[in-house]
Parts: structure tokens; C-alpha cells; sequence
């Protein structure tokens, strides 16, 4: 396949710990991929390993990606191409909003012995998930709503109100499943009996089509436990409450904005190769 580079990784991101490396990549393609939209047939986002390699994860040679590019193949450079000027703006402003050297694993875990806190708390396996609940009337998904609240044993963290005030959007939804994978790869398991819960509040603006009850929305996270509070269940929650605003404080929210980039691609002609297919 032929390739369009994007971007290298940056410097925080380019260290010897593979697994950190994969992960800006795999976040790296949602965001690109959240802004400019999903990619067509015959091309595709991934990193760069090695010459021409697609690679985003360590390969069995060792090698890990050092950079991003677009992926296409023969005869659909045209389409590529308009896809990857989006991705180029997209991934400059998802680089440069965040301070990646602090993000880390080892610059957190420095911050963490420097608090007094072992390093890389090894807490056992994850409390199992619930069944999927069968969905076969609208009585299932009231209960599923029902369901949503922000009952917990331990509150553990509130998104500020910049990120609230986003509320049902598309955005909101990408922000915080990337907030809480953040803090899971950090965080790792929480202590075995234990599990992370979201907290849900009524959205101020939004009402179901329905039922005409306030919609649910998130609002931030809490820790419930099968029996009682153990020392490393309060450890848990102090890790995860110090990594949330650790990660909060090194991101510029205003400038990594999505949907603003949405706007921006629309408003400027970025999407006009795709109006062929509007055409057919």
C-alpha cells in the first residue's frame, strides 16, 4: 500500500514502554477518526513501524510505530488525499493540546512515589461485568434508564463544568470513554469485589422523546464493593481520584475540541471529495 505521513508520535509518547506507545496510537486514530469521520474503502489510518509498515502495536520483530499516516491503495489516492488533510489538522491539534511528556507512565508513577504511594499497584483481576440485559420492549428501556443514577459506596471523581455543560453531544460521549481509559491504563484493576460505576445526573436541557422525563447523562465515576472497604480499596480510590485530575490538568479542553474541528472541516470545503458519493 502507498501512504500519506501524518505525523510523528510525539515526544512523550516516543519511549521504550510499548504498551503506551500502542495506546496514543489507538486514541490517536479515534480522535482523527471522531473529527474527519470514519475512512472510506481503500484506505485506512495506522502507524508506521517500519518502511511502509502498518503497525500499531509492537510487532514480533520488536518494532514499534514512530509515526501516523493514511494508507491507500491503488487508484483511491484521490479520496485519500482529501482524507488526509483532515487528518493532518486533526492530529496537530490533538498532539499539541495535551502535555504528552507528563502523561506518561513514568512520569506519573514519579509523581506518585513522590507522595508517598508504591509504584504500579497490582490490585487482582476485575470485578466480572453483569450479563447484557435483553432488550424486548419499551419497558426494558425504561428500566435500563431507571437504572442510571448516581447511587454508589464511594464517589470518586465529577467532571468540571466545561465538560458537564457538553451534555448529550457526540463529543461528551468520546471525552469521557477517553478520560476513563486514561485512568484505567494508569489505574490498571481495581481490587478484586470491587468496580468502577458511572455516575449519572438528569441533563438540564434534554428530555427523552418518550417518556418525556429528563434524559440521563454522564457525570462522572464511583466505587461500589461486594462486602466491606478494605486499605486497598482506599488506595484504588486515591489513585484513580489523583490520575483523573492529573490527566484533566494537562489538557487544553478548549483547543482539542472535535466538534469545533467538525465545523471547521465543513465551513472550509475540507469535505468536498466526499460529494461525489452525495451525488451517486
Amino acid at each position: 500500500m502507498w501512504h500519506y505521513e501524518i505525523g510523528s508520535l510525539p515526544n512523550g509518547v516516543r519511549t521504550d514502554d510499548p504498551a503506551w506507545v500502542a495506546k496514543f496510537v489507538e486514541w490517536a486514530k479515534s480522535y482523527i477518526e471522531f473529527c474527519c469521520g470514519p475512512t472510506l474503502l481503500g484506505y485506512c489510518v495506522g502507524g508506521i513501524a517500519g518502511e511502509d509498515d502498518i503497525e500499531d502495536d509492537t510487532s514480533l520483530t520488536g518494532k514499534t510505530p514512530h509515526m501516523l499516516a493514511v494508507f491507500y491503495e491503488d487508484g483511491e489516492e484521490e479520496d485519500a488525499s482529501g482524507y488526509f488533510e483532515k487528518c493532518l489538522v486533526a492530529y496537530d491539534r490533538f498532539t499539541d493540546a495535551v502535555v504528552w511528556e507528563r502523561l506518561q507512565p513514568s512520569r506519573f508513577d514519579t509523581a506518585l512515589r513522590a507522595l508517598g504511594y508504591p509504584e504500579r499497584i497490582e490490585f487482582g483481576e476485575e470485578f466480572p461485568a453483569s450479563s447484557p440485559t435483553m432488550i424486548s420492549n419499551a419497558e426494558d428501556l425504561d428500566a435500563i434508564e431507571d437504572a442510571k443514577t448516581d447511587a454508589c459506596d464511594l464517589e470518586l471523581v465529577r467532571l468540571p463544568p466545561a465538560l458537564q455543560d457538553l451534555d448529550l453531544t457526540e463529543w461528551h460521549h468520546w471525552l469521557t470513554n477517553w478520560i476513563a481509559d486514561y485512568v484505567r491504563f494508569i489505574c490498571g484493576s481495581p481490587p478484586h469485589g470491587t468496580f468502577v460505576k458511572l455516575i449519572w445526573i438528569q441533563s438540564p436541557r434534554w428530555r427523552r422523546i418518550r417518556t418525556g422525563k429528563p434524559a440521563k447523562v454522564v457525570s462522572g465515576w464511583g466505587l461500589c464493593w461486594e462486602k466491606d472497604k478494605t486499605p486497598n480499596t482506599v488506595q484504588f480510590a486515591e489513585k484513580f481520584r489523583f490520575s483523573y485530575y492529573y490527566f484533566l490538568s494537562n489538557v487544553n479542553w478548549k483547543e482539542i475540541d472535535g466538534e469545533k474541528i467538525q465545523k471547521h472541516f465543513e465551513k472550509n470545503g475540507y469535505n468536498d471529495y466526499l460529494k461525489k458519493y452525495y451525488d451517486e
